[in-house]
C-alpha cells in the first residue's frame, strides 16, 4: 500500500484549471470536447444514474504507478475532503521500485451516449518509491541435489528476486512419512541427514522475510537416495558410484576387501570402481567381467596376462599370450596346446594336422554310412539282396547260432 501526498500539490491543480472550459459553453453550443484536442481512454465512465449528470463536466485523476497499470478515478471517489485526495495502490510486490505519476483530465457526459469523453491536462512529476520487504512473493526455483548419499543430500536452489530475505525452510518427507522434517537453512543450500538407502524423498524449499513471514513453498522435487557405499553428484549423472574401498556390483557397492587374494595390490583406491573394471591377479580367471566370482587357474601361468589394460572387453583379456577360453586352455589360430604353453604350429605340424582331420573326417563319413545301412537292412528294405542277407544273417547268428547253415 502506498500513499505519498505530495505527489500532486494544489499549484498543479490550480494549473490544471487553465484547461477548464469557459463559463459560456453551456450557451454558445460547444459540447465542451471539441476545442481540447484528441481524447485517449482510460477506462470506460459509466454515467451516473442521476440524471444532473447529462451533459455535465467531471474532474478526475489518473494515476500510474508502473508499465501499463494505470486507473482512472473521478476526484469526489478519491477525495478526503475538499482540497486532499488519496488513492490505495495494491497488489504491489514487496522490496520494489515504482515509478509514480499522477494528471488531472476532465471528463464529459453526453446526453446520448453511456460512455465518456475525456481530455486529460499535464503529467505532475515522477516520484520514486520502494515497498517495504514483505511477505515473500515468489517460491525458491531451481531445486537440484549437489550430492546424493547413502543416508544424506546436499540440497541447493536458487535465490529468490527480492530483498530482505532473512532465510529459508526445507521440508522433506516420504510417500510413506506425509509428516514432512522441516529444517532451517540461512543460505541457499543445506545437508540434510538421517535419510534411509535407497529411498525416495519428496523436497521443498520456502522463503522468509523478518521474523517469521513465510512465503509459498516451492513444487515438490524428487531424490532417491543411493546405496550403502555410494554417491550420486551433479557433476556425474544419475548412476550412483561406488566410494573408496568398493566396486558397483549392479546397483550395490560391494567391499574390495572381500576379494583382497584375488584383486592386484592397491585395488579400490578411487571412486568408480566397477565390477567390469576390477584389476584381478594374474593366475586368476573369471568366465565374464560381470561376475565378480573369481577362481584360480590350474595352470596359473596361462592366466598371467601380458596387456597392462585391465580386462573390461572379455575374460580373454586374462590371459596369457595366444591363450584363450576357459582357464586360458585353449589357444589362437595357427597355435597349439602344449605344457608351457600355446605354441605356434611348424609347417610340417600344420600338413600333419590337415592330414589327420581329413583321415578322421573320412572315417567318421564311412561309420555313419555303415550304420545307416545297417539299420535299412534290418528293417528289410533291401529284401533279396546277397548282402543284405549276409549282414542279416549274421544278426541271426549271434542270436541263434543253432541255425548259421541256413544262410551259407
Amino acid at each position: 500500500m502506498l500513499k505519498e501526498p505530495n505527489v500532486l500539490d494544489f499549484s498543479f491543480i490550480r494549473q490544471f484549471s487553465t484547461y477548464s472550459y469557459p463559463p459560456n459553453y453551456y450557451t454558445n453550443g460547444t459540447n465542451g470536447t471539441r476545442e481540447y484536442g484528441n481524447f485517449r481512454n482510460c477506462q470506460s465512465f459509466l454515467k451516473p444514474e442521476i440524471n444532473i449528470a447529462k451533459n455535465k463536466l467531471f474532474f478526475g485523476f489518473e494515476i500510474r504507478w508502473s508499465s501499463g497499470m494505470r486507473r482512472c478515478y473521478l476526484a469526489n471517489e478519491v477525495a478526503l475532503d475538499n482540497s486532499t485526495f488519496s488513492y490505495t495502490i495494491t497488489n504491489l510486490v514487496p522490496s520494489t521500485e515504482y515509478n509514480i505519476r499522477i494528471r488531472p483530465f476532465h471528463v464529459y457526459f453526453n446526453q446520448n451516449e453511456e460512455t465518456a469523453k475525456i481530455v486529460f491536462g499535464i503529467s505532475s512529476t515522477t516520484r520514486t518509491v520502494k515497498t517495504e520487504s514483505g511477505t515473500p512473493v515468489y517460491a525458491p526455483a531451481n531445486i537440484t541435489f549437489e550430492t546424493v548419499n547413502a543416508r544424506d543430500i546436499i540440497m541447493t536452489w536458487d535465490e529468490i528476486s527480492q530483498e530482505g530475505v532473512t532465510g529459508y525452510e526445507v521440508r522433506v518427507f516420504t510417500d510413506s512419512d506425509k509428516s514432512p522434517g522441516i529444517l532451517p537453512s540461512a543460505r541457499t543450500s543445506i545437508s540434510v541427514s538421517n535419510l534411509e538407502p535407497e529411498n525416495t524423498y519428496d523436497c521443498s524449499v520456502r522463503a522468509k522475510t523478518g521474523i517469521n513471514n513465510w512465503g509459498p513453498w516451492s513444487p515438490d522435487v524428487t531424490v532417491t537416495t543411493c546405496p550403502e557405499n555410494s554417491r550420486r553428484t551433479l557433476e556425474g549423472g544419475k548412476d550412483c558410484f561406488a566410494l573408496v574401498g568398493y566396486y558397483r556390483l549392479r546397483r550395490k557397492a560391494e567391499s574390495c576387501s572381500e576379494l583382497s587374494d584375488v584383486l592386484e595390490e592397491n585395488s579400490c583406491l578411487e571412486d568408480g570402481v566397477t565390477v567390469e573394471s576390477l584389476p584381478v591377479k594374474p593366475g586368476y580367471w573369471r568366465d565374464t567381467v560381470e561376475t565378480d566370482v573369481i577362481k584360480k587357474c590350474p595352470k596359473p601361468e596361462f592366466c598371467n596376462k601380458v596387456s597392462l589394460v585391465h580386462n573390461v572387453s572379455g575374460p580373454n583379456e586374462q590371459c596369457a599370450m595366444n591363450h584363450k577360453g576357459v582357464y586360458c586352455y585353449g589357444c589362437v589360430q595357427d597355435y597349439v596346446l602344449s605344457s608351457s604353453g600355446c605354441e605356434r604350429c611348424t609347417e610340417d605340424e600344420k600338413t600333419h594336422h590337415q592330414s589327420r582331420m581329413v583321415w578322421f573326417v573320412v572315417v567318421m563319413v564311412i561309420l555313419f554310412m555303415l550304420g545307416i545301412f545297417k539299420i535299412t537292412c534290418g528293417a528289410g528294405v533291401f529284401e533279396g539282396s546277397k548282402c543284405l542277407k549276409f549282414l542279416s544273417c549274421g544278426n541271426r547268428e549271434r542270436r541263434r547260432r543253432s541255425k548259421i547253415a541256413e544262410c551259407v
